[in-house]
């Protein structure tokens, strides 16, 4: 799924549920991520992942006591590369607030926000769709998978 800019955010839009704030992933959390990212699970994407968390923006909303329930990360190309909220504090909200947050950053700083969404994960294309995403149907997509580099190896 590709977004061309998305509307700028506005008073009305939506704020962290009570008892939820912004806050940022640490290196800590690398595994965290490595373990919630469908391309995870081995020590490759785990270093990516630390790469993508040192280097580039994020967006983590954080419970009372600090622990990460939501997060976008993006890449090297500005694309969302990794959004998750997870399962126990799902249909909150979360990732809208996540997603517009990231938007409104990407944008202060003059860049476009896109992202890649999983052909079958209807929510966040819904979602998406409805901060004003739209498809851009042109683009080629080639789904790639090895098993072989699923969750082994170094």
């Amino acid at each position: 799924m590709g977004t061309p800019l998305s509307p700028p955010l506005t008073p009305a839009s939506p704020r962290p549920a009570p008892g939820v704030r912004v806050g940022s992933l640490s290196p800590s959390h690398v595994d965290l991520l490595n373990d919630t990212w469908p391309y995870g699970g081995n020590t490759r994407s785990r270093r990516f992942l630390a790469e993508i968390l040192a280097c580039f923006p994020q967006v983590c909303l954080q419970d009372g006591s600090g622990q990460p329930v939501a997060w976008v990360l993006t890449d090297h190309f500005g694309t969302g590369t990794h959004s998750y909220t997870l399962p126990e504090h799902r249909r909150r909200g979360h990732m809208q607030v996540a997603l517009t947050l990231a938007a409104q950053r990407a944008h202060a700083r003059g860049f476009p926000t896109f992202g890649h969404t999983a052909l079958g994960n209807q929510p966040m294309q819904r979602l998406q769709e409805l901060l004003g995403h739209r498809r851009l149907p042109a683009i080629c997509r080639y789904i790639l998978h090895n098993p072989g580099l699923h969750r082994d190896g170094p």
